[in-house]
């Protein structure tokens, strides 16, 4: 494991495969590349996950785009009639994947897919960390008032407090993706019980902190976006934050590691909002990070 005191998580939804089955041309492809060659060369990412990728993409992806030190893990697997798409890009001399295993629950006939939990090794100390990178319906099939939204919160929270009570302390837990909710919906901050409040989850243990409320809104007239994910047919609103990365009580507290509270979460890469603003491109995310250091 290397000797750097910091450790970047990132998460970006590619717009490559929204239906499991790539829609991207050529170059559509090569802009993901160099997404993927900004956030590991200039924002230093250690772990990238990536969603919306079929196995055509990651396989070009990994053709491509190898970085040297660097190392690719597809997590791309059937769910019912849908799959779990995505591929995770990972510096291997600061972590190991242990295991993905994915997270589904039943419905009547109807499978949900409420995450993939891959298990890492983080550091010289051989950290346990624990990630849940969920990609939650889009709200064209699943509206923000469906009762769905809240079984997702209730099942993934079912599934921290599951991996919580196996250890004596609270573990290190990173939840990040693409919720198709912002964070003040109850799916997220109810259900799975994800505060801005960073006092209070320092205190209590079951809580997490979400540092995505503080990108909920446009602060400068010259800054690119307001949020993560870019909705042309807004009429209210344009710009949602959906895609967050939330961090567990273990990361406030300090201990080992803790959060990095002065982190620009949204990354601003060159072209990216240009290309999302316009009409006849695929993509409609930016990447969004989140930053811990070591104690």
């Amino acid at each position: 494991m290397g000797q750097d005191d910091s450790l970047i998580f990132t998460w970006w939804n590619t717009s490559l495969a929204p239906s499991a089955k790539s829609r991207a041309s050529s170059a559509d492809r090569e802009v993901v590349c160099n997404v993927i060659r900004f956030l590991i060369n200039v924002k230093r990412s250690t772990f990238i996950a990536l969603g919306e990728v079929s196995i055509e993409d990651a396989r070009y992806l990994m053709e491509t785009c190898a970085i040297e030190g660097y190392e690719y893990k597809i997590g791309i697997s059937s769910s019912g009639r849908s799959f779990f798409d995505t591929c995770f890009i990972y510096d291997a001399s600061k972590i190991a994947i242990l295991s993905v295993s994915n997270i589904e629950s039943q419905k009547g006939k109807g499978r949900k897919r409420i995450a993939q939990r891959v298990d890492l090794l983080v550091g010289e100390a051989l950290t346990p960390f624990y990630l849940f990178v969920s990609h939650w319906p889009s709200r064209l099939w699943c509206s923000e008032g469906d009762p769905n939204r809240h079984l997702y919160g209730i099942r993934l929270r079912d599934s921290i407090d599951a991996l919580i009570d196996e250890h004596e302390e609270p573990p290190f837990i990173i939840l990040l993706g693409d919720y198709n909710d912002d964070p003040f919906a109850d799916s997220l901050s109810q259900h799975v019980m994800a505060t801005r409040d960073l006092k209070l989850v320092s205190k209590r243990d079951e809580l997490f902190y979400n540092p995505f409320w503080k990108c909920l809104s446009q602060t400068q007239w010259d800054y690119g976006c307001s949020g993560s994910y870019f909705y042309r047919n807004g009429q209210v609103t344009q710009w949602h934050t959906f895609d967050q990365i939330i961090f567990s009580h273990a990361f406030i507290k300090g201990k080992q590691w803790r959060l990095t509270t002065d982190f620009e979460h949204v990354v601003q890469v060159p072209g990216v909002v240009e290309a999302i603003i316009n009409k006849k491109s695929i993509f409609d995310h930016v990447p969004v990070s989140g930053q811990v250091e070591k104690v």
